[in-house]
């Protein structure tokens, strides 16, 4: 899912969806930590319900490569729209695009928990040899 919305400020809120195979209290501190090391606001958060959890997160258009990459390293699975739309926010802020409209970017993440088997992850190991 990818929509982009206009609130009453007129700043618009990209929506997209995301794995993860963390415990999901886990899951809520690092993305946060990782949020506010990137410079960013978690400003909404819903609780564990049913496997999934929803950040509403504002950060510096110019810290998009940062945010994108603080998802990665938590080993986030983004959609391929996640993916894209942050790629364009990065790319808009790296050629001073959204800096001139508006210098601030919101993003709403819904993250589905996922369980991984230790089966799972014996075949994704790497192998010794």
């Amino acid at each position: 899912m990818h929509r982009c919305i206009q609130d009453e400020q007129h700043l618009s809120t990209v929506e997209f969806r995301a794995w993860s195979a963390l415990e999901p209290m886990l899951l809520e501190k690092l993305f946060t930590a990782a949020m506010l090391d990137c410079g960013g606001w978690v400003l909404e958060r819903t609780e564990p319900r049913n496997g999934h959890m929803s950040f509403l997160v504002e950060f510096a258009c110019e810290r998009s490569m940062n945010v994108y990459s603080a998802l990665v390293a938590l080993g986030i699975e983004l959609s391929r729209h996640a993916h894209l739309s942050l790629t364009r926010l990065w790319q808009c802020a790296r050629h001073g695009h959204c800096l001139r409209r508006l210098p601030v970017a919101r993003i709403r993440i819904v993250i589905q928990a996922v369980s991984v088997s230790e089966s799972e992850l014996a075949e994704t190991a790497p192998q010794g040899g």
